[in-house]
């Protein structure tokens, strides 16, 4: 991956002026930039990018987890219990 490159669920170090770090990332709910500081260590700095990687990669992974194709067939009829039936022709 080259860098600069942005993943859905990249986390960056940045540092201010004063030798202070701070992670920042894009949410991908809102794709506003968050921040967060992590004071003047950087390996805490290092240890929250981690964490929240791994917490932005379980988002959008979701939280129930992978689903099959046959699950997704499987279910269909009970999703499309109360639809119109143009829904229905169209799925």
């Amino acid at each position: 991956m080259p860098r600069g490159s942005r993943l859905p669920y990249s986390v960056w170090i940045g540092r201010s002026r004063t030798g202070n770090y701070r992670i920042r990332w894009v949410d991908p709910m809102t794709s506003e930039r968050q921040s967060e500081a992590c004071g003047s260590d950087r390996r805490y700095a290092r240890e929250r990018r981690d964490a929240k990687t791994a917490e932005l990669r379980a988002g959008l992974r979701g939280a129930r987890g992978d689903y099959r194709l046959s699950d997704l067939r499987d279910r269909l009829g009970a999703w499309l219990a109360g639809k119109s039936s143009t829904t229905r022709k169209n799925t």
